[in-house]
C-alpha cells in the first residue's frame, strides 16, 4: 500500500517544526505554542511550492562539554539571589562554575550583612528596600566588572535578572523560578496563598516578613525531607523586605511599576527561563506565563522545565544538572558562529 502524499507533507512539516523549536522537547519550549499551528502552516505551504527548507534551520541546544569552550563571550558570572535567602543559596553552583574557569561573584542585596541568624535577629537594614534599591545595587557591581557578564536570578533574583537584561547589561541572562514582571495579570492560587499572610500585614511596607518553618517548607522546599529542610531555614532563611514583595505583587496595579519590563525588546542577549516542576511560590505554569511574555522580541527566549524541582531548585537534589543546563544553554547561544537565523 502507498503512503499517503499529504500524511508524508504533513509529517515533513511537523518534522521542520520541530527542527525550529516546537515541542522538539517536552520540557523545552523555543517559541510559545500558540504560534506553533501557523508555523506548521507555512511549512506546509513551502513544501507544496517546492520552496527550499533550508529557511528552517535547527535551533541548538545545550551541547555536552561545550561549557569547556569559553568561546571568549564573557568568563564572568554574576548570581543574584532572591529574598528570604542569602548568597548563601549559590555556594553550589558558584564552587561548580569556579572549577569550569569561570571567575563567579555573588553579591548580596544591599542591607544584607553578617549571617543568617544575625539577620534574623536584626533585619532593619532591609526595611525599604526595594526594586529601585535593589537595581541601582547590582548597576554598580556590573560597572565595576571587567566585562559584561552572564546574568543569572533565583526567584526574586530572577526578575532582577530579567530587568538588567532589558537593560543591556548581561551578554545572556538566566532566570530561575522567577518572580514575574509586570504584565502577568493572572497569577497562580498557590503564588497567592504562599504570599497571603504577608500581603495582608499593613504595616509590610515599612517592614520585613520572615516565613515561618512550616511555610517555608510547604511552598519553598517542598521536596526536601523535613529534617534537610530545617537545616537549610535554620542555615540560610533570613527576613524579607516588606517594600520588594508589595513592589513585585502589586505592579499591575501600579503606574508606572519598577518592575515593567519592554518584553519587545530585541537588543537583549539570550535570556532562558527554567521552571521547577513541583515549584509551589512560583510554580512552573507561571515561569511558562512570563516567557510568552517576551512572544514579540526578535531576542533568543527559552523556557525549559525541570521535573521533580520545588523552588529550593538551586540547592536541593539534582542543583548541578541545572547548573550544567544553564551553563551550556548560554554557551550555545553566545556562540561566536550564530547556530540560528534572526527571526
Amino acid at each position: 500500500m502507498f503512503p499517503d502524499p499529504l500524511e508524508t507533507v504533513k509529517h515533513r512539516a511537523v518534522t521542520i517544526a520541530q527542527q525550529k523549536g516546537f515541542s522538539r522537547d517536552p520540557m523545552l519550549e523555543t517559541r510559545p505554542s500558540f504560534q506553533a499551528a501557523g508555523y506548521i502552516r507555512r511549512c506546509l505551504w513551502a513544501i507544496l511550492t517546492c520552496e527550499p527548507t533550508t529557511a528552517c534551520p535547527q535551533s541548538p541546544r545545550p551541547r555536552s562539554g561545550i561549557r569547556n569552550i569559553m568561546n571568549g563571550t564573557s568568563k564572568t558570572i554574576l548570581l543574584i539571589h532572591g529574598l528570604w535567602v542569602t548568597p548563601m543559596c549559590w555556594d553550589s553552583f558558584r564552587r561548580h562554575y569556579e572549577s569550569l574557569g569561570f571567575t563567579v561573584v555573588t553579591p548580596a542585596w544591599p542591607g544584607i550583612s553578617g549571617d543568617a541568624p544575625g539577620m534574623r535577629r536584626d533585619p532593619s537594614g532591609l526595611r525599604g528596600i526595594g526594586i529601585p534599591e535593589v537595581l541601582a545595587h547590582y548597576e554598580a557591581i556590573i560597572a565595576s566588572l571587567p566585562e559584561k557578564p552572564i546574568i543569572m536570578g533565583h526567584s526574586y533574583g530572577g526578575l532582577i535578572t530579567q530587568l538588567l537584561m532589558d537593560r543591556g547589561l548581561g551578554v545572556a541572562g538566566v532566570a530561575i523560578d522567577s518572580v514575574p514582571p509586570k504584565g502577568i495579570l493572572i497569577l497562580p492560587f498557590s503564588t497567592l496563598e504562599a504570599l497571603t499572610p504577608a500581603l495582608l500585614r499593613p504595616w509590610l511596607l515599612r517592614s520585613t516578613y520572615l516565613f515561618g518553618f512550616r511555610r517555608f517548607w510547604r511552598v519553598f522546599a517542598n521536596t526536601l525531607p523535613e529534617a534537610d529542610a530545617r537545616a537549610e531555614y535554620q542555615r540560610g532563611v533570613i527576613p524579607a523586605s516588606g517594600r520588594a514583595i508589595v513592589q513585585a505583587a502589586l505592579s499591575n496595579l501600579t503606574p508606572n511599576s519598577p518592575a515593567a519590563i519592554n518584553f519587545s525588546n530585541g537588543q537583549r542577549g539570550p535570556l532562558l527561563i527554567i521552571g521547577g516542576e513541583k515549584d509551589v511560590i512560583m510554580p512552573a505554569s507561571l515561569n511558562r506565563k512570563n516567557f510568552r511574555k517576551y512572544a514579540r522580541s526578535k531576542a533568543v527566549t527559552e523556557f525549559k522545565v525541570f521535573p521533580g524541582r520545588s523552588h529550593f531548585i538551586i540547592a536541593e537534589k539534582g542543583w548541578q544538572e541545572v547548573a550544567d543546563y544553564a551553563i551550556d544553554w548560554v554557551q550555545a547561544n553566545l556562540a561566536p558562529t550564530p547556530q540560528r537565523v534572526s527571526r
